[in-house]
């Protein structure tokens, strides 16, 4: 198939392997109305797919983010807990201590 086959067809060449258009049809058709040419249409396709991947990892980013800093924040909190749980083991062991020399 040749190359122009493959375009009225919708695909196209990709590095090593053939990529489908999805939806883009109608935008193809309405561009060449504007004189736009095939090649600004697969150009604005490509920017558009890059934009949306961008958006996506910048997402992903940002819930790796929120992760780290739960975790974070449940290690201090678990952290306070055994501190405060520790004051008052300390507490108790002198008030112990503190009966123990009053009964003497």
């Amino acid at each position: 198939m040749s190359n122009e086959g493959r375009a009225e067809e919708g695909w196209r060449k990709e590095g090593k392997g053939k990529v489908a258009w999805k939806g883009i049809e109608g935008k193809r058709e309405r561009e060449r109305e504007r004189g736009k040419g095939i090649n600004k249409v697969l150009e604005s396709v490509k920017i558009k797919r890059k934009k949306e991947r961008k958006k996506k990892e910048r997402r992903k980013k940002n819930e790796r983010k929120k992760k780290e800093e739960e975790e974070r924040e449940e290690e201090e909190r678990e952290e306070e807990k055994r501190e405060e749980e520790e004051r008052e083991e300390e507490e108790r062991e002198e008030e112990e201590r503190e009966e123990e020399e009053r009964k003497e």
